[in-house]
């Protein structure tokens, strides 16, 4: 940018509509910070405000960069926390569906053998009576247990 300063009026514009081709955005804002700090005497008052307007939209463009970012942050801590979420909760559900399996499989295995005793005592010969005592069985189940044997 070799450019004389015979016309600042000129020169002033050339800088001015550079600005925008200036791509990361904290550079253009110390650019426009400069001109602003380094040419406040020898600017006029439209200079002045052009250039800050146009610190405004880098403001502007700043903010939108940043709550995309949130944005998108946000949006990944989501898809992060509903991840870990869906894991944990296979997770206890697998415990879970171990301790009801564990339990129905106890209950049924306690509920064979005390069928497999009461057939036991009846081949045995023992009394109704002392089987049910012995194994809290009602009568009728006892019963259902002989015809089955038979």
């Amino acid at each position: 940018m070799n450019m004389r300063l015979s016309d600042p009026l000129r020169a002033f514009d050339r800088v001015l509509s550079l600005i925008p081709e200036v791509r990361d955005p904290s550079e253009r804002e110390l650019v426009v910070s400069a001109l602003l700090t380094i040419g406040e005497q020898a600017l006029s008052e439209e200079q002045r405000l052009r250039l800050r307007r146009e610190l405004r939209n880098m403001y502007r463009l700043v903010d939108e960069i940043f709550e995309d970012g949130r944005r998108e942050g946000h949006l990944e801590g989501f898809k992060e926390g509903l991840q870990e979420g869906i894991e944990k909760g296979i997770e206890k559900g697998i415990e879970k569906g171990m301790e009801k399996g564990i339990e129905k499989g106890i209950e049924m295995g306690t509920a064979m053998g005390v069928r497999r005793v009461v057939r036991n005592m009846l081949e045995a010969g023992m009394p109704c009576e002392v089987i049910e005592r012995a194994t809290g069985l009602s009568r009728d189940e006892i019963k259902s247990l002989r015809k089955q044997m038979n």
